[in-house]
């Protein structure tokens, strides 16, 4: 039963999703996919892959699209509009320098507004903000409109602002750019520093292939899971996913790291069929294993979650590393290898493979 439940993903989470596969823009979570932006019931929005928050509206004005530009959610924008007001708000991870970013966003605003004039010195003003911008500001339509530029990083993503405005609301302009880099930086600049100043440490990690050992930790792993937290194994702290790097070679699979309590995942597709390896430490297991006297380092088991069913696919001796945890995932999603166990949440059962590629 372990083998033929999971098997039926088949090959389709290591090809090419369509639903990333274009441009993607929308304003809702009917029309952008939940593996890039969660929406909340007031539709506000969040980043998965940034934390940033794009608010339904912001000084009143109303968001109106978010386009996701690439298959990984890790170039996107929310646009506002109001009036003669039109901001486009952009965060991207990328290794372009900013002054290579700013020269190309100047050259779009020109190629989009070909009669803009760059406005005089005293007049290339800006807002109040602790973020590093750099930016420029037009004239259009005859003087009747300005549009500025403004680009900055924030923890290796740009961060890019473009808005169209009346040169009488400049004042009013500048408060809400203050308004919206303060949020970016609250949201996605808070996470992002996070995530870059906590190592990742090493992954190491290699397969236990012990037969007898992996049949006695996928028993303790199951009856972990039926059990829960006891006091004697501290509960893991909540986690802290950060976006650490797309696997080369599988398809959309991101690798995702915990910077709360020093575990992995893999994300494997972008679409709604989206599923997750997690690979993490257990304190049941790392109390069995002293028991059993092997000299192992903390203990990482693989699982994989669909519905009420908890897969158990591999133990290590150490953490694992992206690709070890990928060709993992393929190989069991494709039927090349087999779980190792399954855990029923709902009727609290726990079936071992004793026909496992184990050794």
């Amino acid at each position: 039963m372990i083998r033929t439940v999971i098997v039926a993903l088949a090959l389709l989470l290591f090809v090419p999703s369509i639903a990333l596969g274009d441009l993607v823009k929308g304003n809702d979570a009917s029309s952008v996919p939940g593996t890039v932006w969660q929406f909340e019931p007031s539709g506000d929005a969040r980043h998965v892959q940034s934390n940033w928050d794009c608010p339904v509206t912001i000084a009143d004005i109303p968001r109106i699209q978010i386009v996701v530009y690439d298959t990984m959610g890790t170039d996107v924008s929310c646009g506002y509009m109001q009036g003669r007001t039109s901001l486009t708000l952009y965060l991207t991870k990328t290794d372009k320098p900013v002054d290579a970013a700013f020269e190309e966003a100047k050259a779009a605003l020109i190629k989009r507004l070909p009669d803009a004039k760059l406005l005089p010195p005293q007049e290339q003003t800006t807002f109040d903000t602790p973020l590093a911008l750099q930016h420029v500001l037009y004239s259009y339509h005859d003087g009747e409109e300005d549009t500025g530029v403004w680009i900055g990083e924030i923890s290796s993503w740009l961060f890019e602002v473009r808005i169209d405005y009346r040169p009488a609301d400049r004042d009013g302009t500048f408060a809400l750019l203050t308004k919206v880099t303060s949020l970016a930086l609250q949201t996605a600049g808070a996470h992002l520093e996070a995530c870059a100043k906590a190592p990742a440490g090493a992954r190491t990690g290699k397969l236990i292939v012990d037969k007898d050992l992996t049949m006695t930790y996928s028993l303790v792993s199951g009856a972990s899971t039926m059990i829960g937290n006891k006091p004697e194994f501290p509960k893991p702290s909540a986690p802290n996913w950060c976006f650490e790097t797309v696997v080369d070679g599988f398809g959309q699979t991101v690798l995702w790291r915990d910077i709360a309590n020093n575990a992995d995942r893999l994300t494997l597709g972008m679409d709604e069929k989206q599923q997750t390896l997690v690979s993490a430490s257990d304190a049941f297991i790392q109390a069995v294993a002293k028991e059993t006297a092997k000299d192992f380092a903390t203990i990482y088991v693989a699982t994989l979650t669909q519905g009420k069913r908890v897969f158990t696919l591999g133990f290590y001796d150490g953490r694992p590393d992206a690709e070890t945890l990928a060709t993992l995932a393929r190989d069991v999603l494709t039927g090349k290898q087999h779980p190792l166990s399954s855990f029923e949440l709902g009727t609290k059962t726990i079936s071992v493979d004793t026909q496992s590629d184990a050794k």
